[in-house]
This record gives C-alpha cells, structure tokens and sequence, in this order.
C-alpha cells in the first residue's frame, strides 16, 4: 500500500520566510576540495582530520575497506551545515554500478545517515511554521545524492528517505483508530520519501519551493 502523503506542503500555514544562511562548522579553514575519490583516500591515509568532498567538510574521515565499487569511505559531517544535526558520510569509491555510464562530469555519490529522532523542520527549516514540520517526528533519516543513477530507486540530486511513525506523529490515537478499524491496517510505521531536487549542497540550507511526500507502509 502506497500513498502521497502530501505535495507542496510549504502552503500549508503560516508565511514561510526565507531559510537563514548556512552556519560555519568549524572555525578551521575550509581545506582544498578534493574531488577524485582516490585522492580522498589518500588524504585518508596521510592523516587528514577535515576534508572537503561534494562540498560537505567531512571530520575524522576513515575507509572501512579499500576495495572499490561501494560505500566505503566514512567520517562525521554537520548537515546543511547546521552544527546541531550531525549526520554520518559515506562515499561511494570506485567503478560505478552495471548499466551505469559515466560522461565528462566526475561521478559524485554520497549518503548522509542521522541516529535517533529528529523533527522534519529540523531537516527543511521552511516548513518550521507548517503544521507538518511540527508535528513529523522522523526516524532512520538519511540523504542521499548522486550526479548519474547508480541508485535507480533514487533521483539524480539529493532525496531524503526516513521513517514516520505514526505513534509519534500526527495525533496518533485518532489517526491509528483510523488506520487499524477502518483501514485494517496494523503497522504504525510509514516509509517516506522525498526528492529535494538537484540544487541544494551539503554546506547550505535546503532551498525548495515545492516538495512531494510520498509514503508507503513498511511491509506492504
């Protein structure tokens, strides 16, 4: 079973002002872009305590494995350069996945994974005054971007994928009533999905003018 659960909800009160600038993550100077994936590993290797991928300044970067065509490069970063939400990066190294051709731009491929709960304005300040961005407690929460599809579930650009559980979100005692009597639905767990489009970077304030919701429940 799969359901929108809403589109363009930055309608849906209140004026949305314009998100504030990005905050400075580090009082250290931003270190040079490093922009092929080799290189990074060999920052890796050399002892680097900051570098600087896809725009995102990665602290304590390590690889978990050497051996390319994954995920295997992994650090802590502030996302959207808020100092008060740190997520986990990984970079994908190596060739790219079957089926995948690669043109003149540098494959770009990375994934940003936050631990325990955290509010959908926290992630979109634009949607603070909306009743949505309220009242969405998120779980298993992570972006994820890529420049060509090795990941054909995913858009080209920056998606978020998470969790909403019901129990915690949206006055779950009348909206689980529904669900579980009416709908027969038992679980209480939605998997959500959103495209946040092409054009927002690691290190800045989510910029939207229009976002798409789409949930299904987990197990159907």
């Amino acid at each position: 079973m799969s359901t929108t659960i809403i589109s363009n909800p930055l309608a849906l009160g209140g004026e949305v002002t314009k998100p504030p600038p990005a905050l400075s993550t580090s009082s250290i100077p931003p270190p040079k872009p490093i922009a092929h994936h080799g290189l990074l590993i060999q920052a890796i290797k050399s002892g680097k305590s900051v570098v600087t991928v896809a725009g995102a300044q990665v602290k304590n970067p390590s690889s978990r494995d050497d051996t390319p065509g994954e995920f295997v490069v992994q650090g802590v970063i502030n996302l959207w350069g808020n100092k008060d939400i740190t997520a986990e990066f990984d970079v994908w190294h190596g060739s790219p996945p079957p089926g995948v051709t690669v043109g003149s731009a540098v494959p770009s491929v990375q994934r940003a994974t936050i631990k325990g709960v955290i509010k959908l304005s926290q992630l979109i300040p634009s949607l603070k005054e909306t009743l949505l961005g309220q009242d969405l407690s998120l779980q298993n929460v992570s972006i994820y971007h890529q420049n060509y599809l090795y990941d054909p579930t995913k858009n080209v650009g920056y998606d978020l994928e998470a969790d909403l559980d019901i129990n915690l979100s949206l006055g779950s005692l009348s909206l689980s009533s529904v669900l579980s009597k009416i709908l027969t639905v038992k679980e209480t767990t939605v998997h959500i999905h959103a495209n946040l489009g092409p054009d927002q970077t690691w290190n800045g304030v989510p910029k939207l003018n229009t976002l798409t919701i789409e949930g299904s429940f987990v197990g159907h």
